[in-house]
């Protein structure tokens, strides 16, 4: 048998966010005392910097980053507590359906929303609530557009208006 191999487990708590397999294998590393206090700092970090980003309008790289450094986060499996995964999931809902965002800068904040709210024993429908109203009107214009926009898009790929 290696000499790394592991034939007792650690007694710990369960986690109820990830079960026992993260608290698990966060204990067994030679720094796992110290995971908590540094995922609350990372964390922190990550919020008031991406808060900042948001603040000053700077949407690419400055709030991108700080996103994907939450995407890093949550890789890692850290726990979000529920407020803060709320809070974060407005956020990023609110810059998706934001009026004159970039399409690109839509997809990728959509992105880090649906990542957020996709679990639904971390999240709940009585957590966060979102309007449906702002996405259904995205959609309309994208998928339905008015005839001179349609008029338009025929034109920029060289088809003729059949009339």
């Amino acid at each position: 048998m290696p000499p790394y191999t592991i034939t007792t487990t650690p007694d710990v708590e369960p986690n109820p966010q990830w079960g026992d397999l993260s608290t698990v294998l966060h204990n067994i590393l030679p720094y796992g005392n110290s995971l908590a206090a540094e995922a609350s700092e990372m964390l922190s970090n990550i919020i008031h910097h991406l808060g900042l980003s948001l603040k000053a309008e700077d949407w690419a790289p400055g709030a991108v980053y700080w996103a994907k450094q939450l995407n890093q986060y949550l890789d890692l499996k850290y726990t979000l507590p529920r407020e803060t995964r709320v809070g974060l999931a407005k956020v990023f809902f609110e810059l998706t359906v934001a009026p004159g965002m970039d399409s690109t800068m839509v997809e990728v904040w959509s992105m880090y929303c649906r990542r957020l709210i996709k679990k639904k024993d971390l999240i709940g429908p009585k957590d966060l609530t979102l309007p449906w109203r702002p996405v259904y009107d995205i959609l309309e214009r994208i998928l339905f557009p008015k005839n001179r926009q349609r008029a338009l898009l025929s034109e920029s790929y060289g088809y003729d208006i059949i009339a």
